[in-house]
């Protein structure tokens, strides 16, 4: 196919192109430059709306973990509060005449107090002139005096009793930075007996929560309302000493009370977005920040990829119209500009990426670029007029005689007969190798033409292997990761039950035969042995439930229907829905890991219900479909919408679908407004034998 051109009349002479031809050509410039400004309006109008939709879910992301970040720390300080309260208690029930009586069985006492808390390092009792008379970590306490200290001399001062976090200190002991909590010991008449003090790893109140999610230059920070850094993450502005009482992100957060604020950072960190939130009832304060860059990334990346369309499109619309206009301008240089199209053509056919190859209706080449000559490593000399079936062998050689009536039928200049056809070519050498084709067919001066736009795809066929085989790994640690992790709780359950919970009952026991030989005459010790007796009672109970939120031993030992009973007893009683349990009995003891993942998957639909259902009843269904066992959650709730299932940040009902995949089930989740939703997972029972197969 050899470019034709047709040579201009040597004797024709110019002709100005008529008015109305003038005319068109000024409309069609016109209507050329209008496009331009609606594309480069569309791409402005398109780049700011995607700026303000990634602005908008930074910042609900930004303040939703705030605020999970200030529930934590809030729970974090009551936990505190109630070891300080615990260790007041003693202090004061040890005192004498109302004053403070240090001793070593006091020392002992607040040390049990704290030996279960790994948070807490050390309890430090002071007197109402900040003389430190008791330490866990010394007997006898060193001779210091904390009369001015941070942590001390509020309650001097104003005679507070509720809990106040002082500011970071450098450990005398451990020479690491704590957070000191204390409170105020007063007699009957009100008087300061001293302050009891609590010594708190920072690391406690504020985890890296989402962290991952902030960027390289994330930060999380928890501040007193005073402005004062206690901790943060990462490491590096945990261990800085800082206020930041004047800095922009406390002034326009804390003091002027917004929640989302902008602010600049560092040197040379730019524009940060912060989300700042108050904790109620405590002076603290939680920050979480993320720079802007981070935050943009994606619309960087959008403004160029559509500065490169708009710019490309752009560019072809004006060539359009100016094409246009000049074949208007002199009709004589048609002739001329359709011989220099057809030279463009070949031109950017022989620069084309992909091979391109051209046959005639006897399958003989008459077309092959520069890419073709690559690909095949055959020249183009050799290539003109051999058999297509040289190069390619597959679909397209198979004779289409109803492409061709059609063609011929509908007189069609071009009409594409396939796409995307996976095809084997051969190099000049003989090796083989995979293509993706497409076919068009043509007609030229009265002759069909087939044209073959071909693309080796070795290199995508590697790389679809390569995540094949990624998946598979990724399916393989899911697997691993949730053996391990039912194994762990499976032990950690047993060991509580067994060896924490007979050691607690051996204890009680003991305590229960010194209690009956106590002498007559002694109700303090009485009353401590009561006390004593009552606080294991609470630790055996809350040693059970542990073992039980771990793992329920019933379902090791007596089967899932039993664990299934236990459950739905115990969600109705704690959640005040009622709960409806009905088992298949062919299938109440069904293998592993079969039963662990129906009662985690039945655990978790029961959560999602207590929590976001707003359900008075709930229906347990487990029963048996042919080789399948078949679990069935249902509720009389609000009801689950598709948002809500696919909604980002939430695992629950992902980790559903992972269980019940791993195990070659299926699941389905539906329900409508006002409606009530249903979960129903399918597991086949061969899944126990399956080498795949996970709890």
């Amino acid at each position: 196919m050899q470019p034709y051109s047709a040579q201009p009349d040597q004797q024709a002479v110019a002709v100005p192109p008529p008015k109305r031809a003038q005319r068109l050509r000024h409309l069609v410039l016109g209507l050329g430059a209008l496009a331009v400004v609606a594309v480069l309006g569309g791409t402005a109008l398109s780049l700011w709306r995607t700026h303000e939709e990634v602005t908008q879910r930074t910042e609900e992301r930004l303040v939703g973990l705030a605020r999970i970040l200030a529930e934590q720390t809030l729970r974090s300080t009551h936990a505190v509060d109630t070891i300080l309260r615990a260790a007041a208690e003693d202090v004061l029930r040890a005192g004498k005449r109302g004053r403070l009586a240090p001793s070593r069985e006091l020392v002992r006492q607040l040390r049990e107090i704290i030996a279960y808390t790994p948070y807490v390092n050390a309890l430090m009792l002071s007197g109402a002139s900040g003389k430190l008379v008791a330490h866990t970590a010394r007997i006898p306490p060193p001779p210091i005096h904390y009369g001015d200290s941070q942590f001390f001399r509020p309650r001097r001062d104003n005679g507070t009793i509720q809990p106040r976090l002082s500011a970071p200190v450098v450990g005398r002991m451990a020479g690491a930075r704590d957070i000191s909590v204390s409170r105020g010991l007063h007699d009957p008449d009100g008087r300061l007996l001293g302050v009891i003090t609590a010594v708190v790893d920072p690391a406690y109140f504020l985890g890296p929560q989402g962290l991952q999610g902030l960027g390289p230059d994330g930060v999380v920070r928890l501040l007193r309302r005073d402005g004062l850094l206690l901790t943060g993450y990462p490491i590096a502005i945990a261990a800085a000493t800082r206020n930041y009482r004047d800095s922009a992100l406390f002034t326009q957060g804390v003091v002027a009370g917004r929640e989302l604020v902008r602010h600049a950072g560092g040197a040379g960190a730019g524009e940060r977005m912060s989300a700042i939130r108050p904790i109620e009832d405590y002076p603290l304060v939680v920050t979480v920040t993320s720079s802007m860059d981070f935050v943009l990334r994606t619309w960087y990346r959008s403004i160029a990829l559509f500065g490169a369309i708009a710019t490309v499109t752009t560019a072809l619309l004006g060539l359009i119209t100016l094409s246009l206009a000049h074949q208007l301008r002199v009709d004589e240089e048609l002739k001329s500009i359709v011989a220099d199209s057809e030279e463009r053509l070949q031109a950017i056919i022989q620069s084309a990426m992909d091979a391109i190859i051209t046959m005639d209706e006897h399958r003989r080449v008459v077309l092959f670029n520069a890419a073709a000559q690559q690909i095949f490593g055959c020249p183009s000399a050799e290539a003109i007029g051999a058999d297509i079936g040289h190069f390619i062998r597959g679909q397209l050689l198979e004779a289409q005689p109803e492409y061709s009536a059609e063609f011929d039928a509908t007189g069609a200049p071009m009409r594409k007969l396939g796409q995307h056809l996976a095809l084997t070519g051969v190099r000049a050498d003989g090796a083989e190798f995979p293509l993706d084709a497409s076919v068009s067919r043509v007609r030229l001066h009265g002759a069909g033409l087939y044209i073959v736009i071909l693309r080796d795809v070795t290199e995508r066929r590697r790389a679809e292997q390569e995540l094949k085989r990624s998946q598979q790994d990724l399916r393989g640690l899911s697997k691993a990761a949730n053996e391990a992790l039912e194994a762990e709780r499976r032990r950690t359950a047993r060991e509580l039950h067994d060896e924490l919970g007979q050691s607690l009952t051996a204890l009680k026991m003991d305590l229960e035969s010194l209690r009956s030989g106590l002498p007559p005459g002694q109700p303090d010790l009485g009353e401590r042995a009561r006390a004593m007796h009552a606080l294991l009672d609470g630790t055996i109970a809350a040693t059970r439930r542990i073992a039980s939120d771990l793992r329920p031993l019933m379902l090791d030992d007596l089967g899932l229907a039993a664990a299934l009973d236990w459950l739905a007893h115990n969600f109705s009683k704690h959640s005040g829905i009622a709960t409806d349990l009905i088992i298949d009995n062919t299938v109440a003891q069904v293998p592993e890991p079969i039963a662990s993942a129906l009662y985690r998957i039945t655990q978790e639909s029961l959560t999602n219900v207590a929590k976001y259902a707003q359900a008075t009843t709930a229906e347990i269904r487990l029963e048996r479909d042919g080789a399948w066992v078949q679990l069935l959650v249902r509720d009389n709730g609000r009801g689950i919408e598709a948002a809500d299932q696919n909604k980002r940040g939430t695992f629950g009902l992902l980790g559903i679908r992972e269980r019940v995949m791993l195990l070659g089930g299926e699941v389905a989740i539906k329900g409508e407004p006002g409606q009530g939703s249903e979960l129903r997972a399918r597991i086949p029972l061969a899944a126990a034998d399956a080498p795949e197969a996970v709890a």
